[in-house]
């Protein structure tokens, strides 16, 4: 899988300035319902630590994981220089444990939508589930698809073919050249109406508020 695709998901090209930009707007909007004071976040996916920075400065107890090592230090320099501290891990959830329990664990924008294979976004789910407090949610935000795209796939699964990756593209997958990144291309799952449901049920999880926009936002909860 990482022979097939880019390191992380895409935040080395993200300066100063947009780290310290603070929240989207629909991510405000979210979180203003989600979270509570006190709440321990893991935001997954925290890149340079955009997320990170505005959830610190709000007051949350928040911790972050990435797989680019390179986003990772880039998010601690940033910390130390505004003065906030988090735990951060270098790590993809795929493989990561979190560290005791959390009330929120949340994807940052359309991490989700970046793991390859339905199986193994439901086995993350079933893992954050046994590490969530009572009444603890997940916040996924992903990409939604208004059809299935019959094109994108075949095109897909003739690269994976020709890249000899070790996976098999499922409807709703698409994989294009990486813009930020040479000789890697990007991967990205978009979701059909219901799809996502059906990963959170088989995860043992139960849908709390869903919107899909431009942005698909679920949140869900054990």
């Amino acid at each position: 899988m990482r022979s097939a695709f880019a390191d992380g998901w895409g935040h080395f090209g993200e300066d100063e300035q947009s780290v310290l930009s603070g929240l989207m707007p629909w991510e405000r909007d979210c979180y203003a319902q989600v979270l509570r004071p006190r709440d321990r976040v893991l935001v997954i996916g925290c890149g340079t630590g955009r997320d990170l920075v505005a959830l610190l400065r709000q007051g949350y107890r928040v911790e972050g994981v990435d797989p680019a090592a390179r986003a990772i230090a880039s998010a601690r320099r940033t910390l130390e220089g505004l003065g906030l501290s988090a735990a951060l891990h270098t790590a993809g959830i795929e493989s990561f444990t979190p560290p005791g329990r959390f009330d929120v664990f949340a994807f940052s924008w359309f991490c989700y939508s970046y793991i390859p294979q339905s199986r193994c976004r439901v086995a993350i789910l079933v893992k954050l589930r046994g590490h969530l407090e009572p009444g603890g949610r997940v916040v996924v935000t992903y990409l939604p698809a208004a059809r299935h795209r019959r094109l994108p796939l075949a095109l897909t699964r003739l690269g994976t073919s020709l890249t000899r990756a070790d996976w098999r593209p499922e409807p709703g997958d698409v994989i294009f050249p990486s813009a930020a990144r040479r000789r890697t291309v990007h991967y990205q799952h978009e979701f059909v109406p219901g799809a996502i449901e059906a990963e959170a049920e088989a995860a043992g999880l139960r849908v709390v508020s869903h919107t899909r926009a431009g942005e698909g936002v679920l949140v869900l909860t054990g």
